[in-house]
């Protein structure tokens, strides 16, 4: 999950389908481990190579700076995304310099409702033809995943936009 290798919903899922509620036990571990391992590996391939690139242009290196600022809000809106990559992020975060702590703690908490419902996908699938079949249908769950992505892309707008306004205030 880490390194893009498998994705980290579908993985939640099939743990659900598999192991029931019990997959949370495994999942929530799984997961802070592929974000840190992700974060880990991204500033390695970074190595600051991207704020350093970015030194010339104040108004993007006050808008990254401002977004920096709001770390923790803007590591949950990230990981409540369902359609942010898990692994594009755990590369993308530490090389704006977000602190590992935020990213770590921020990136759970806001994992954790798309987690419990990816888990709870995979135990409502046990009929596995009618999901091999595209019947598994939740109204539920289309809900669900419509306010978590009208919450995580509306917070994550507000921040960019409070951002960019900072910025253009050089």
């Amino acid at each position: 999950m880490a390194l893009a290798l498998t994705p980290s919903t579908f993985v939640a899922m099939l743990a659900g389908f598999f192991l029931g509620w019990d997959a949370i036990l495994y999942m929530l571990p799984a997961y802070l481990l592929a974000s840190a391992m992700g974060y880990w590996v991204g500033v390695l391939l970074d190595g600051g190579h991207l704020m350093q690139s970015i030194q010339n242009n104040p108004r993007v290196k006050k808008t990254l700076e401002t977004l920096n600022a709001s770390g923790w809000s803007l590591m949950f809106l990230i990981r409540l995304s369902p359609v942010l990559p898990f692994a594009l992020m755990n590369l993308l975060m530490p090389a704006l310099n977000i602190s590992f702590s935020v990213f770590l703690l921020g990136g759970f908490f806001g994992m954790l409702p798309r987690t419990l419902f990816s888990i709870w996908l995979g135990i409502k699938a046990h009929d596995i033809i009618s999901l091999m079949n595209g019947e598994l249908s939740v109204p539920e769950s289309s809900w669900l995943v419509m306010l978590l992505i009208v919450v995580s892309v509306g917070g994550l707008l507000f921040l960019l936009n409070r951002a960019a306004k900072q910025a253009l205030t050089i």
